[in-house]
């Protein structure tokens, strides 16, 4: 099928706007509203039969993207960090849940970060488990993970499956090697191969690459080489991000 948008189309949405990677966007958030305000909202909300869209930050890395705008912790590989946060993690959806009568059917799920797939195939486990213990997920809906290829094992992906994902989203950003290197994220082209056709095997219905422009290094010929890669590969879906240049707020970015 081929996708036709007009030029008044093109033109309505030229323009500059926050990154859509959250929602509500974060120019929206702020601190006027109250406890008792978020709580009587999800009163009204239990009375009603919409379902939910669920979002789980897991904000850890083992090592730093210079590119990276995200709220993010580097770790060691150690399980303590995963426990401790999946503690409050925990704390924090008895604290939701409480508020409704019933287990309210989440529609849409989605773990990002950082990097979800920091956590151990045990700690995956028990995020869902404890999910599932206030709300009911649908499995026909989108279940969504991010997950980083150079610290996957196959056994980790067939787990994720297992837990009812079927979208799984990965930071290829691009292939270029002079480019990974610059931003100290070096991960092959036949790394992120190996690492898709497990996502194939394991059954995943949808299969998400992320890509930024206008990182260090970039041209518009290295580029193309990284799409044409990226379609040999052939994603389900392709999130294409311009490089977020953030150096009073982060500050690796200097």
């Amino acid at each position: 099928m081929t996708l036709s948008i007009d030029k008044e189309t093109i033109l309505k949405f030229d323009q500059t706007g926050p990154r859509y990677t959250s929602y509500p966007t974060a120019p929206e958030w702020s601190n006027d509203i109250k406890a008792n305000q978020y709580i009587e909202t999800l009163k009204k909300f239990d009375q009603t039969d919409k379902t939910l869209s669920l979002y789980a930050h897991i904000p850890f890395c083992e090592t730093l993207c210079y590119f990276c705008a995200c709220t993010m912790n580097v770790r060691k590989t150690e399980a303590k960090y995963g426990d401790e946060y999946l503690f409050y993690l925990e704390k924090e959806l008895k604290l939701l849940s409480q508020h409704l009568t019933r287990r309210k059917t989440i529609r849409q799920l989605h773990w990002g970060g950082g990097t979800p797939s920091f956590l151990t195939e045990d700690q995956m486990v028990r995020l869902m488990h404890e999910i599932e213990k206030h709300f009911h997920v649908d499995r026909s809906g989108e279940v969504a993970v991010e997950v980083d290829p150079r610290r996957v094992t196959k056994k980790k992906v067939q787990t994720l499956r297992e837990l009812g994902f079927n979208r799984i989203s990965i930071g290829v950003q691009d292939f270029d090697s002079r480019v990974q290197k610059e931003v100290n994220r070096i991960q092959p082209f036949e790394m992120v191969k190996q690492f898709h056709q497990w996502c194939r095997d394991a059954g995943f219905i949808s299969v998400n690459y992320d890509l930024i422009y206008g990182l260090p290094y970039q041209t518009p010929e290295t580029f193309r080489k990284t799409i044409e890669q990226t379609l040999l590969l052939k994603p389900d879906r392709i999130a294409l991000y311009s490089f977020a240049y953030l150096p009073w707020l982060k500050k690796h970015q200097g």
